[in-house]
């Protein structure tokens, strides 16, 4: 994989150093809609080649101005102007995206169990799940980036692409599993010709999270104009915030506020109350006795045991704010990153009949993520630990053991870092047979994520290293083990008392980097072929039949397994049947595959034409037949109008039903273990214990109904405006759900049917769920996925375009605002909980969701080489949870509003070289600090925690 970035790049420095000047056109005007997209000329200037209009949505609607369905579509150039980083980063700015994963928006990394795929960028439509999205690349369907099904759109390549297109209603019908939510469409510049290139750099106003990137395409007509062919390479690297600790939000907890009240936090006896400085008074860095004479003493330096300084205590167990605790701080706030990105497509036109293309692209990623300091709670000690001084020993009374737990802070963290390849492959024919038009596509798509977990903690080792004693041939500290079982010959013995107690080797001993490896394919084969029926008094009918075979194979690999078998010959401490080897394991799975087959059908007829109010009435519709192996046979359809009351005036709109299908992770996952601290709300402690994540092959599709009504005005006594309002309705039934045991709404149910419910089985204790002393701690959480869960939302979409000139000077501006004020999640045995609006929502993998976000942008050419754009940001305030019986402190827990300025400036030096300088966050507005109940809180999660950013580059056109 180096060895193919190392050539590439050569050949792209070899091919710039070819090059003595370049040209760049300036980017044009948002365009008002979508046909307006489709009609624009060449980018070199020179005539289009005649093509199929693609509207997105569809395959019948050949003018974006007659789709009932709402599309947004954004040029490249638009984007980059917004946010000149990636093409990804700059459209999850769009109002639209609530709750997608990107380095600027909702940085906050999937970590170990996010799919295997830390740090990837996932698109999110109205908050409903990234899964829920369907991500498109030329109206192709792309390979999964994760085990849990989602595309990471940073393999998407950058360099040709011309336009995105955002279909924000269901699309089953027309595309298939997963468009619940909508699409989002890449379009690639198939008729590029020349050679442009860009050069970028940018860097935090605090002197870090430095990103680089450039990139580099070329095209060119072929064999008399018959054949075209292009080809780019991007590349982009993020140094990210590799720690939380970078930012002021690590230590901010929501807490019991009634100082060691018993009462469950939240409550009337103890209301929630947000602390910054948290501190976990059950362990600390040096390392907390827990038991016997010499019970609340620290090692606050290097063998030295002194009493524990406590903090202020509050209402949760344990927590403190200040004293001798632990506290987090060094896992990854964004996860640094770098992808390099190839591209090449070709195509050749046999006739003006027949037509075939080909293109490939190949997607190389990095991504390093800080997991938390390893917990050790409870370690089991000799009270002759060779590593204890005599009078240590003597403190310690006649006790023969004691136990003690400690944040091994010294030792570096689990350290995951994440090799991502991905390759996708699409070769077709198009053409025509007679009023015809036909089309047939295969694709091949591969994703490997070669996961490296460095610093994992191996327990045997560990429970050999721990128990330290004195040789009594040589004088010298060894392992107990090593002196009577053989396999431990190599042990080092590692000692834990004080903050940095531990040697290199020791540590080097008890941990190790282990693999795990997911995989997936896809392989697609789809045709369709549609045209004109036969004529109608307002029109032709239009119809398109398609027909769609896919498989989607998974697997996982991995050398530190759950089932691993633990000796605990010659152990005498920290060691029995119930001990895991590794710390973090992942289970081996086997390939699994789903087949989908597929069979659809969509028309477009125009009702009536030429009338009073009726200038044009078209009638769309659409019905699909899937068949899973898994997951169900569904049936999907889609119904819309399209009414153009006048030039000035239409009204759009439609219903459908929509499924999402469960991904084959969600089916079959292998048992995937780690460890997480969360809150035992039986007992009142926080205890660090393994989470075990697994798979339920009895799950089925999700089915969504999705309406939407919306006008659009262009009015002629306003050259150049337009605005369009769409109010949608979105219901998921049997909505697939992560049930998470720890989940405190989970925990609650369960108690409150004395251990009976379903949610009890999320959480193993020792002694059931009568007894609420800490010895009835749990001791593992568990998360799987269920058709549970009932999702309902609504929302109004506003989108308004303007183009004029002043002073002669372009001006344009384009205002999107999203107004979403209800989210509800219903589930058995749970209250009916309204999401939207909440900081911290209570369900995974919800992100915070402000009712009204708004994106602005105006651009202005100052003179015919300068050109700046000012862009505000704006999200509502919103309530701190959805959870309504819960009491605060101070009773109105709200989380303040967030406006953002952003800028950009642009100069054009010559024809083809731009020069740009951005300014992300004009004015360094930070987001507010706050907590949820939800674990790496400390502000919303929407926001970004950078402050402001510059960012500066080149672009060339030759």
């Amino acid at each position: 994989m180096k060895t193919n970035r190392i050539v590439s790049a050569l050949l792209c420095g070899a091919a710039i150093s070819a090059v003595s000047s370049a040209a760049l056109a300036q980017s044009a005007p948002p365009a008002d809609d979508q046909a307006a997209a489709q009609d624009a000329p060449a980018p070199d200037g020179s005539e289009s080649k005649v093509e199929d209009v693609v509207v997105t949505g569809s395959r019948v609607i050949r003018n974006g101005n007659n789709s009932p369905t709402p599309v947004t579509v954004v040029q490249t150039e638009e984007l980059l102007n917004l946010q000149p980083t990636t093409i990804t980063d700059a459209l999850n700015n769009l109002p639209v995206f609530q709750g997608s994963r990107g380095q600027f928006s909702n940085p906050n990394t999937t970590g170990l169990y996010g799919g295997g795929n830390p740090a990837s960028n996932q698109l999110n439509l109205r908050n409903l799940g990234s899964q829920r999205t369907l991500v498109l690349f030329d109206g192709q369907r792309l390979p999964p980036s994760n085990a849990i099904g989602i595309v990471d759109v940073d393999m998407v390549p950058q360099m040709l692409i011309q336009r995105v297109d955002v279909v924000t209603g269901g699309a089953s019908a027309v595309y298939g599993s997963d468009a619940i939510a909508g699409v989002v469409n890449y379009i690639t510049d198939k008729n590029f010709n020349g050679l442009k290139m860009e050069a970028g750099y940018g860097i935090s106003d605090r002197s870090d999270a430095q990103n680089w990137k450039f990139g580099i395409a070329a095209g060119t007509r072929l064999f008399d104009d018959r054949g075209h062919f292009e080809a780019s390479y991007n590349h982009y690297e993020d140094d990210g915030l590799p720690r939380r600790n970078m930012r002021d939000y690590f230590q901010y907890a929501l807490l019991g506020s009634t100082a060691g009240s018993t009462a469950v936090a939240g409550s009337a006896a103890n209301p929630y109350q947000v602390y910054n400085g948290v501190r976990n008074a059950s362990t600390s860095f040096g390392g907390l006795i827990t038991n016997g004479t010499l019970r609340g003493y620290n090692f606050t330096t290097d063998g030295v045991l002194v009493p524990f300084v406590h903090g202020t205590l509050t209402g949760t167990a344990n927590q403190e704010v200040g004293g001798d605790g632990s506290y987090g701080g060094q896992n990854s706030l964004k996860a640094p990153l770098s992808f390099d990105q190839v591209f090449a497509r070709f195509d050749y036109e046999f006739s003006d009949s027949l037509k075939f293309h080909a293109e490939a692209s190949g997607n190389w990623k990095t991504a390093i993520t800080n997991a938390a300091n390893t917990q050790f709670t409870n370690l089991t000690f000799s009270r002759t630990n060779a590593f204890l001084t005599p009078a240590t020993q003597a403190m310690l009374g006649t006790a023969a053991t004691f136990t003690m737990s400690k944040a091994w802070n010294q030792a570096p963290q689990v350290l995951q870092t994440a090799d991502v390849e991905n390759y996708f492959v699409n070769a077709g024919f198009e053409g025509k047979l007679g009023r015809f038009a036909w089309g047939a596509d295969a694709n091949y798509g591969y994703g490997y994520i070669a996961n490296s977990l460095q610093y994992n903690v191996n327990n045997q080792r560990l429970s050999a290293a721990l128990d330290a004693v004195v040789n009594p041939l040589t004088g010298q500290i060894v392992c107990n083990a090593s002196l009577t079982n053989s396999a431990y010959a190599d042990c080092k013995p590692l000692n834990l008392f004080g903050p940095t107690a531990s040697n290199t080797d020791a540590i080097n001993y008890v941990t190790s980097t282990t693999h795990y490896t997911p995989q997936f394919d896809l392989l697609d084969f789809n045709v369709h072929i549609g045209g004109d029926l036969f004529n109608l008094p307002a029109g032709p009918l239009v119809a398109s039949v398609s027909a769609e075979w896919r498989k989607l194979t998974f697997q996982n690999g991995s050398d530190a397994t759950p089932t691993e078998a633990i000796n605990c010959t010659g152990l005498r401490f920290n060691c029995n049947a119930n001990t895991i080897v590794w710390v973090n394991a992942f289970a081996v799975g086997p390939e699994v595959s789903q087949t989908v087959k597929e069979g659809a059908a969509e028309f477009n007829a125009p009702l009536l034409k030429d009338l009073p109010f009726i200038q044009e009435l078209n009638l769309n519709g659409a019905l699909r037949y899937t068949s899973y192996d898994f997951g169900g046979n569904n049936w999907t359809w889609k119904l819309g109008l399209d009414w153009h009351i006048t030039d000035e005036v239409r009204i759009r709109a439609t219903s459908s039903k929509d499924i999402q299908a469960p991904s084959l992770s969600q089916l079959f996952q292998p048992v995937l273990l780690g460890s997480v601290t969360m809150q035992d709300r039986l007992t009142g402690t926080n205890p660090a214990i393994k989470i075990a994540n697994i798979g339920n092959p009895d799950l089925v599709s999700e089915v969504g109904h999705n309406d939407t009504l919306g006008i659009i005005w262009k009015p002629a006594a306003i050259p150049g405006f337009s605005a369009s309002i769409d109010a949608y309705r979105i219901k998921v039934d049997g909505a697939l759900t992560q049930l998470q045991g720890y989940n405190p709404q989970l925990q609650d149910a369960c108690y409150a049917s004395g251990g009976t419910s379903f949610y009890c089985t999320l959480q193993t204790r020792p002694n059931g769920f009568a007894d609420k002393s800490a010895a009835n701690a749990v001791t593992q959480w568990t998360a799987v996925f269920a058709n549970i869960s009932g999702i309902e939302t609504y929302g109004v979409d506003l989108e308004v375009n303007y183009a004029t000139e002043l002073g002669g000077h372009p001006l344009t501006g384009r205002f999107f605002t999203t107004y979403q004020p209800h989210y509800t999640i219903g589930q058995p045995g749970l209250p009916t909980y309204d999401e939207g609006n909440v900081a911290f929502p209570n369900v995974v993998p919800l992100q915070a969701m402000p009712a009204v976000r708004i994106t602005s942008t105006v651009n202005y050419g100052v003179t015919d080489n300068f050109f700046v754009s000012l862009t505000g940001r704006y999200r509502g305030e919103m309530t701190a949870s959805a959870v309504t019986t819960d009491v605060y402190v101070p009773k109105d827990q709200t989380v303040g509003h967030l406006f953002v300025a952003d800028a950009n400036f642009l100069y054009r030096r010559q024809a083809g070289q731009e020069l740009y300088f951005n300014i992300r966050n004009l004015f360094d507005k930070m987001p507010p600090g706050t907590a949820g109940l939800s674990a790496g809180s400390g502000y919303p999660q929407i926001d970004d925690p950078t402050g402001r950013f510059y960012s500066m580059g080149i672009r060339m056109r030759f």
